[in-house]
């Protein structure tokens, strides 16, 4: 019986102990992620297990747009500097603010800023 009991309390406390490592390994944002010296701390970090990239962007209101740098995760190179037009987002992000923005921003694939809600921006031309 006691066997059977530290066999069992040993799993539990390794597997505790892996699902905390996995947490604290996964749970990385943009203010502890290692950040390049070439991406400025205005930038923010997105995304997921995968990996990700840092997003520096700036609204331009009078015509419905939002210019962005995105920058390499672990080079902090620009992949991609675009404009993108805002004007098919306008009731999802209510009220609008860059950081409202940042916070729907899920992935980028090397050209288009995808978002929470399938929603993909492309750049325009």
């Amino acid at each position: 019986m006691s066997k059977i009991l530290y066999t069992g309390l040993s799993l539990l406390v390794v597997s505790a102990v892996a699902v905390f490592i996995f947490w604290e390994t996964t749970n990385q944002d943009s203010q502890t992620r290692a950040r390049p010296e070439t991406v400025p701390q205005s930038a923010i970090w997105k995304g997921g297990l995968d990996g990700g990239s840092f997003f520096r962007c700036e609204e331009n209101r009078d015509n419905s747009t939002v210019s962005c740098r995105v920058f390499n995760e672990f080079s902090g190179q620009v992949e991609l500097s675009a404009t993108y037009d805002l004007s098919t987002l306008e009731d999802e992000i209510q009220p609008w603010s860059i950081e409202a923005f940042y916070d729907k921003i899920s992935g980028f694939d090397g050209r288009s800023i995808y978002l929470v809600g399938s929603h993909e921006l492309t750049p325009v031309p």
